[in-house]
């Protein structure tokens, strides 16, 4: 479970600066023991990251086998051949202490399969139909104990339900229209115990909209245009209390920029001129040991790879303040929060809190001194829709403003 992060705002109408000492990638293995390949799945078990099917060029070959390792380096095959057949584009979780694949396809069939091991070498098949139809491209994370399964597509249909499961062969739908526009190729995180769905495809409309729920169910519209620009075929992975976005593909145009958000709606790129890896998209990634970790992808001219890479993110994420600014620290946390936010001055003094919705209307008005909790309410105690909201405290000191992301 991620923990709640606490910002530290500055100024005076001026939100504070982030900055950091740079950000450094490291080529763990260029050729590691599996083959090269692309939209294959990867997930933490046991303290080994592991690297699962996918599909090698277009077409040229496509995987079923089962590789580990604890350094990204050193790879063990488990199984040349698990027991499901090969595939691509799947969606794996780790859940209960075993490995998921859920669904994807290969050069001529969809599947809505679901099955699991303990060990990557034996497979059990949970269910050869799960409730949601056959697919690819779809999304999946592990949330509130129960594995999710999101969008993805079925040859030129596009999905946007949602489905949940807590034993992998009975599944329940949450919705079958989420709000967000339906979607493959998109990525979806757990952080702050809350599902994260952004980016991703319909047919060639490529987006960069970011969706929040903390039931699956209710979706909220973060952003419906983030900084990075519009792709497919990206990676997203939470670590440091950070969400952290890479890679990806827009029409012609392989990326290699990484970007990063604590809130999932302000964003800022960390590689300037991009990453010491070559762009690429429908790569595999995760967060292990501290760090963020790609595998292999496809590159421009339809070349599949099998390198390694990790970073650690920026070593220290800190906020100084504008220049001229008077400093009056706040902390908020959590953001995002689903059912209260507390807010606390570093001096005890007293100030008034104006909570205000993306319209700009004017939601709640809170005076207090040191400390203050909203529960999500407006002035009337009527629960408060999901959403952006605008704080703007005023103290002694002049006014301070920041924004916060209520997910339900």
């Amino acid at each position: 479970m991620s923990k709640s992060r606490t910002l530290t705002i500055i100024g005076v109408l001026v939100l504070s600066t982030v900055v950091h000492a740079g950000m450094d990638w490291t080529l763990v293995n260029g050729a590691a023991p599996w083959s090269p390949r692309h939209c294959a799945g990867s997930v933490v078990l046991n303290n080994q990251m592991w690297v699962l099917g996918g599909e090698e060029g277009n077409g040229v070959q496509v995987y079923n086998d089962v590789w580990s390792s604890a350094d990204g380096d050193s790879w063990t095959q488990a199984t040349p051949s698990a027991a499901w057949s090969a595939r691509f584009k799947f969606a794996p979780v780790v859940f209960n202490r075993r490995i998921w694949v859920l669904g994807g396809a290969d050069t001529a069939n969809f599947y809505n399969d679901v099955w699991y091991s303990l060990n990557g070498a034996d497979w059990t098949e949970a269910t050869p139909a799960a409730g949601w139809s056959a697919r690819r491209a779809l999304g999946s994370a592990v949330l509130n104990g129960k594995m999710w399964v999101l969008g993805g597509n079925w040859k030129t249909t596009f999905y946007d339900d949602v489905w949940w499961s807590t034993t992998g062969d009975t599944w329940e739908l949450a919705t079958d229209s989420a709000g967000w526009p339906p979607r493959a190729n998109h990525s979806v995180v757990a952080y702050h115990d809350t599902m994260w769905m952004m980016a991703g495809c319909a047919g060639t409309q490529n987006m960069n909209d970011v969706w929040c729920s903390a039931d699956g169910a209710n979706w909220t519209q973060v952003t419906p245009a983030a900084a990075w620009p519009v792709r497919r075929g990206q990676t997203v992975v939470a670590l440091n209390d950070t969400l952290w976005l890479f890679g990806g593909l827009n029409g012609l145009t392989y990326y290699n920029d990484v970007w990063y958000s604590v809130n999932g709606a302000d964003w800022t790129e960390a590689t300037g001129t991009g990453a010491p890896w070559s762009a690429r998209w429908n790569h595999a990634a995760l967060a292990f040991d501290n760090r963020m970790w790609l595998f292999g992808g496809w590159v421009s001219g339809g070349q599949t790879l099998n390198d390694v890479w990790y970073s650690t993110g920026f070593t220290g994420l800190s906020a100084a303040p504008a220049a001229g600014a008077r400093e009056q620290p706040v902390h908020v946390s959590p953001n995002p929060f689903s059912t209260a936010v507390s807010l606390r001055l570093a001096a005890n003094s007293p100030a008034e809190l104006r909570i205000h919705d993306s319209s700009g209307r004017l939601v709640r008005t809170i005076r207090a001194v040191g400390s203050y909790v909203w529960d999500g309410r407006d002035q009337q105690g009527r629960k408060a829709r999901p959403g952006v909201y605008l704080l703007l405290l005023e103290t002694e000191h002049g006014l301070v403003t920041t924004q916060i992301t209520k997910c339900r």
